[in-house]
């Protein structure tokens, strides 16, 4: 059984890689979770590896399927302990670091995907659903393409 601080970050990483996987934040974080596998020896991080993919399209289908996250959760749970189990006790300390950190650059770019506005300006991680007035709009960075539709006379445009 591992001590309660390394549980503790295998934990956060289990929860990172179910929070990331299926989601955009996925590409960030596999490789350098990857490399870390690599430490584990080519066989070993290639099979890690080819779950890590298996775990990410299982959350990106059933990306709403709480129950699909909990069980990812659960699984890399026993891998990452698994994984430390096999360093010795300085690279379990620096993979918990590594895991820890992770889990809070995840929550980071997590609480960045709401919403955020200032002067004359919106972002978010998400849609934006928009009723203009007088034709205008107003794009500053979009990466997801957008639809203008001429606003049609009624009582919700009239002024």
């Amino acid at each position: 059984m591992l001590p309660e601080p390394l549980m503790t970050a295998v934990t956060a990483g289990a929860g990172v890689i179910a929070r990331a996987a299926g989601s955009g934040l996925w590409n960030g974080i596999r490789p350098r979770i990857e490399e870390w596998f690599a430490r584990l020896g080519e066989r070993r991080a290639h099979v890690l590896g080819v779950q890590l993919d298996a775990t990410d399209k299982a959350l990106e289908a059933a990306s709403e399927d709480d129950a699909v996250r909990r069980d990812a959760e659960n699984t890399w749970t026993t891998r990452l302990q698994d994984v430390l189990l096999e360093l010795d006790e300085a690279e379990q300390a620096e993979f918990a670091g590594f895991l820890t950190r992770l889990r809070d650059e995840v929550d980071a770019a997590s609480s960045a995907d709401g919403i955020s506005t200032g002067d004359h300006a919106v972002v978010t991680g998400g849609d934006i659903n928009m009723n203009v007035r007088d034709g205008a709009v107003a794009v500053v960075r979009n990466e997801g393409g957008f639809q203008v539709n001429p606003t049609r006379p009624g009582p919700d445009t009239e002024r």
